[in-house]
């Protein structure tokens, strides 16, 4: 059996000893060890009934946008005024009591606004066409399945450099549940001395059956 011996770089070492460092003092967020940090983020799901939503959002189903901001009413007669067309009479009290302070239900609202819409468009405010939508939705957090740390630390830089590519995202943490693989790197990664003088060196070790075997460890003597 020979052995091929690789030491550790001062640079690898420093990684070690100061994700070791990370490791036992870092919070455990209540989870058990073998533990490891993703990102959680939100999603927003479509196509409740108003009774079992979080909120809504009017949709322009013309240009294929939101108009205004979810679950404000305010903000979607300001942008309807500002950018679809419409003006403040059309949502004045002397329009069949639809008053710009007054309205307070998202559905009387975009019902107000199709109407408006149907007069300008065809002339018929009777027509059976909606320009407008209200869309109930329910919002549900999801662990990205990409993204995968060994550290709190290390997933909240993450977070930080990406978080224009996701959507309200935060630390999660989990337990490997029945997963001795990675319990026994971590134990490894916990335990061993990276800054002892006699460093910590990766062996290969290639046995009788050709097969190879990695070791890591305090190295004295190598078998050649």
């Amino acid at each position: 059996m020979s052995s091929i011996e690789i030491d550790l770089k001062d640079t690898d070492r420093n990684f070690l000893i100061n994700l070791q460092k990370e490791l036992l003092t870092q919070t455990t967020d209540g989870n058990a060890d073998p533990r490891y940090w993703g990102v959680k983020v939100k999603k927003r799901i479509y196509g409740f009934d108003s009774d079992y939503a979080d909120g809504w959002e009017v949709v322009d189903a013309r240009a294929v946008c939101t108009v205004g901001d979810a679950n404000n009413i305010a903000s979607v007669i300001k942008e309807a005024i500002l950018d679809h067309g419409f003006s403040t009479d059309d949502f004045d009290e002397d329009n069949d009591k639809y008053t710009y302070g007054f309205m307070d239900n998202i559905d009387d609202v975009v019902l107000r606004m199709n109407e408006v819409a149907r007069l300008h468009d065809c002339g018929d405010i009777n027509d059976s066409c909606n320009y407008f939508d209200v869309s109930y939705f329910r919002d549900i957090y999801e662990v990205v399945d990409e993204a995968v740390f060994l550290t709190k630390k290390a997933c909240m830089e993450h977070i930080k450099k990406n978080a224009h590519n996701y959507n309200d995202p935060h630390t999660y943490v989990m337990t490997a549940f029945r997963c001795p693989e990675y319990e026994r790197l971590l134990k490894i990664l916990k335990e061993t001395d990276w800054a002892a003088e006699t460093t910590p060196r990766i062996v290969t070790n290639v046995n009788s059956t050709g097969k190879n075997s990695i070791f890591i460890g305090h190295v004295n003597k190598l078998e050649l």
